[in-house]
């Protein structure tokens, strides 16, 4: 394993590992987690807006220099565990994608991060992905357009599908799904890396995911996009790395992708740990160049 990724990884357990080893302690860790302003990260690192959505917020990523932008389109979702408001290292990751695709990127501060303890209002968590779409197809077309996200973003990326079909929207073009999150049964859990020991302890997932789901069955298409309806897939691109805990419902959702003929591209990343590509390791760099050739096909 490289030096790099070897401190990527420490930095990871660093934050989380700790925080993420009990239901308890992943509760005082959510309570002590802030929303993170993104103005100091942007400076002027690209153009940024807050675009207002029916009383949510929608932040706005595009390249500077208007003579590096293209058409592309990137509707993403933030991977916070589900109930955690999007961080400054989320910002630095976007900022790096809109400068080295020349993309736009749309990331709405969906209601998922609004929370009581107890449960989560997920009616107004999919009408915020729905109108916020909705508000992009107001200055894009959709054949412009991937949505994605990463971790319990690319969950909800692959929900989104079936959200815009049940409101009579465009598909857009593609899905892009980054270390997916897609199962809130964790089928198969567990350390992938030669240690043996987590980055991300289940114990915290399994406490967010509680909170995510309320009574509602793990195994509902809406709480676990996995059990949706494939065949309204528009071409759909799975990346992740073999250390990600999640690896065995990784594998899953690929296989699934396969046999309903939905698969378009899979993008693996040897000894690469999950969310790996929000941290400058040379993978990171190989993830953004096959975003590259993807979206310019």
């Amino acid at each position: 394993m490289s030096i790099l990724r070897i401190i990527a990884q420490h930095k990871f357990k660093k934050i989380f590992n700790a925080g993420w080893s009990s239901k308890e302690a992943f509760l005082k860790f959510l309570d002590a987690w802030k929303f993170a302003d993104p103005l100091p990260t942007v400076k002027n690192k690209c153009k940024f807006s807050v675009i207002e959505v029916n009383g949510w917020k929608m932040f706005c990523f595009a390249p500077k220099n208007n003579t590096k932008q293209n058409n592309n389109v990137f509707y993403y979702f933030n991977g916070s565990a589900y109930v955690m408001e999007v961080g400054t290292i989320h910002y630095a990751y976007f900022i790096r994608l809109v400068r080295k695709l020349g993309i736009t990127l749309y990331c709405p501060i969906v209601p998922v991060y609004k929370h009581d303890g107890k449960n989560i209002n997920r009616t107004e968590l999919y009408d915020c992905v729905v109108q916020c779409y909705k508000k992009i197809l107001e200055r894009h077309k959709p054949e412009d357009i991937s949505i994605g996200g990463d971790s319990s973003g690319g969950g909800l990326a692959l929900l989104a599908p079936t959200l815009l079909k049940e409101n009579k929207l465009p598909l857009p073009k593609r899905l892009l799904l980054v270390n997916p999150l897609d199962d809130c049964n964790l089928v198969g859990y567990k350390p992938q890396n030669p240690s043996g020991k987590y980055i991300f302890p289940k114990a915290g997932l399994e406490a967010a995911i509680e909170i995510y789901a309320g009574k509602t069955s793990l195994n509902d298409p809406y709480v676990s996009p996995y059990f949706s309806d494939f065949s309204i897939l528009p071409h759909t691109y799975l990346f992740y790395g073999t250390y990600d805990e999640a690896l065995v419902g990784l594998e899953k959702l690929r296989n699934k992708l396969q046999k309903t003929n939905k698969l378009t591209g899979l993008y693996i990343y040897k000894k690469c740990f999950h969310d790996f590509f929000v941290t400058p390791i040379p993978e990171t760099f190989k993830y953004i160049r096959d975003l590259k050739t993807i979206i310019n096909s």
